[in-house]
């Protein structure tokens, strides 16, 4: 079943479009922060004196999880949407699950597939943005930092996954369950903090928080957002199958 997934993101140029469309996604931030004081310069009268303080090389970088948490997290969204409910709406479920294949592992496979290659995509786009941040601004970097920053942020893309997939198991509309997919989304990372003022960095956002904050060299204490985020995405995985389970296919 993984391979089926494999040849099928080959054959739909998914193993190609998704890792470029995050390259050029993360890489346009640190170039906007680079052009940003010049282009407010420009807008501004002749005479106007205003000083704008170029970032570090470190502050750009730092700023690229939150360009992906808006239009990073509508791709993964869009290419994981359709992964049961377009199968579904097409008949292929319908067929692959009449051979001695159960319903778990067709969820399973699903989830593993895109959770590689969003993985995978986003390790090369951060890469390769972290190497051109640093030619960019002419700062040096601590790249082990950067290195647990990814590392801090992956189950956050998961958690997107997870929540594609989980509406995508019992909607049959591809469309709907994406928009389903991303109010979730939403929801689960702001709600939270606007409930709960007074927490100790808890929720999923605190993750991301701690992400950006390790990048320019803050001290940071992660595990509890972790283990939050990590519990989510097996609630939502769990659901899924259970909810695929009992559909009609």
């Amino acid at each position: 079943m993984l391979k089926k997934e494999i040849y099928e993101f080959i054959k739909l140029h998914k193993i190609l479009i998704v890792p470029i469309s995050f390259i050029f996604l993360m890489v346009s931030q640190p170039i906007t922060l680079k052009l940003l004081p010049k282009i407010i310069k420009n807008g501004l009268p002749k005479d106007a004196v205003i000083h704008i303080p170029i970032p570090s090389s470190a502050e750009a970088l730092s700023t690229v999880f939150g360009k992906f948490e808006s239009l990073g997290v509508i791709i993964l969204i869009l290419i994981s949407m359709g992964a049961i409910a377009g199968e579904r709406e097409k008949g292929v479920a319908a067929m692959v699950l009449t051979k001695p294949i159960n319903r778990t592992t067709f969820f399973m496979s699903k989830w593993t597939a895109y959770s590689i290659l969003t993985i995978l995509s986003f390790i090369i786009g951060m890469i390769i943005t972290t190497f051109y941040t640093v030619n960019l601004f002419h700062n040096n970097i601590d790249y082990s930092n950067v290195s647990l920053a990814i590392a801090l942020y992956i189950p956050i893309i998961l958690l997107v996954i997870s929540i594609s997939l989980f509406f995508s198991s019992f909607i049959k509309s591809s469309i709907l369950s994406g928009f389903l997919a991303f109010v979730v989304y939403l929801v689960v990372m702001n709600t939270p903090q606007f409930l709960f003022t007074k927490h100790d960095a808890i929720f999923p956002s605190d993750l991301i928080k701690n992400a950006n904050d390790l990048i320019i060299g803050k001290s940071i204490t992660f595990l509890l957002p972790l283990i939050v985020v990590i519990l989510l995405n097996f609630l939502f995985v769990i659901l899924g199958s259970y909810l695929l389970n009992k559909q009609e296919i």
